[in-house]
């Protein structure tokens, strides 16, 4: 094995497990940054679903001959974004019903002021 392989096969390992170790992370931090336990179920059972997913995906990547591969790189960067909205708007909703529309969890995560806070001059 040359050097050029070697570096080759480092480079892989080690992109494959900071990937794995970012996913598990953010995975982590979703579920932990939960307001309810309705959200938490939702966010739980969302993250199972995104990494069979996302396994399912490379092994699809990995199995399938070449020129048809490059189709499911396009169904998967328009499905990702499409999912991710649903899901921050799912998790929104949760949070609306559980809180109410006024309450300073839903009004920060929705950009909106809150009632009482005050405006820097300006």
């Amino acid at each position: 094995m040359n050097s050029g392989e070697l570096g080759g096969w480092i480079g892989g390992i080690a992109g494959a497990a900071l990937g794995l170790m970012g996913g598990a992370l953010g995975t982590f931090f979703s579920i932990r940054h939960t307001q309810s336990p309705r959200e938490r179920a939702f966010v739980l059972r969302a993250s199972v679903a995104l990494w069979i997913v996302g396994a399912a995906f490379l092994a699809a990547v990995f199995l399938i001959p070449n020129p048809w591969r490059h189709f499911l790189w396009l169904f998967w960067a328009l499905a990702l974004p499409w999912g991710i909205l649903k899901w921050n708007r799912r998790q929104q909703q949760i949070r609306v019903e559980e809180c109410g529309p006024g309450s300073p969890q839903t009004a920060s995560r929705s950009g909106e002021a809150d009632e009482g806070a005050a405006t820097p001059p300006g």
